[in-house]
């Protein structure tokens, strides 16, 4: 949310979708918002959809 409040959303996206795996740990320990939940969606969602080599 902090890089959407900043406009650097799109960087963010680019510098995850450099990793071959990305660990998300955590989840529901602490709350997310609609716009969180919103956000994390992309995130997995553009992963799910990147093609592999």
């Amino acid at each position: 949310m902090e890089a959407r409040d900043e406009l650097s959303l799109s960087r963010l996206h680019n510098k995850l979708a450099k990793y071959k795996l990305l660990i998300i740990d955590e989840i529901g320990y602490v709350p997310l918002s609609n716009t969180g939940a919103e956000l994390m969606y992309d995130i997995i969602n553009q992963r799910y959809m990147k093609p592999t080599l």
